[in-house]
């Protein structure tokens, strides 16, 4: 009878643990007619490289000139940043080329930044990927930059 209490112990102790996983969908609050709703971020990702289009402009991930963002698992004096550069393009042209920071003064999740408006969207920048850890460089090719399309 012990063994069969400890078995379902553990099964719904295991299982309630699963249960409580951080959900992955991001929500903001939105005020409307004196009521609070929640609803979600849609963060699109663009690889080095890429370009995202709207109907008259885009936005293309040029590169990331830096990225001394304190790596996980260590102390750092200063925290650092990254810094990704950004082309703009109205039709086939560039009209502008940006520089946009990331780092806990600048952009970051909780701090977003509007970087143009096309159509009736407003493109935010919300986060540069992945997160320097301690003890592996990232290889260029692998960062992403989030944006918000609202």
């Amino acid at each position: 009878m012990k063994a069969i209490l400890y078995f379902l112990f553990f099964f719904v102790f295991t299982f309630s643990i699963h249960a409580q996983q951080y959900d992955a969908i991001q929500t903001s609050t939105t005020k409307t007619n004196q009521s609070e709703s929640k609803s979600p971020l849609i963060i699109t990702k663009i690889a080095l490289g890429e370009t995202l289009h709207f109907s008259d402009q885009s936005i293309k991930f040029i590169k990331v000139i830096e990225d001394s963002r304190c790596p996980k698992y260590t102390n750092c004096i200063w925290e650092g940043q990254a810094k990704a550069v950004l082309s703009i393009y109205k039709g086939k042209k560039v009209s502008k080329e940006i520089t946009v920071n990331f780092g806990s003064k600048d952009v970051h999740p909780e701090n977003k930044k509007e970087l143009f408006k096309a159509d009736d969207n407003t493109i935010l920048a919300y986060n540069l990927t992945p997160y320097p850890v301690s003890g592996k460089k990232i290889n260029s090719k692998k960062y992403v930059l989030e944006l918000i399309v609202k």
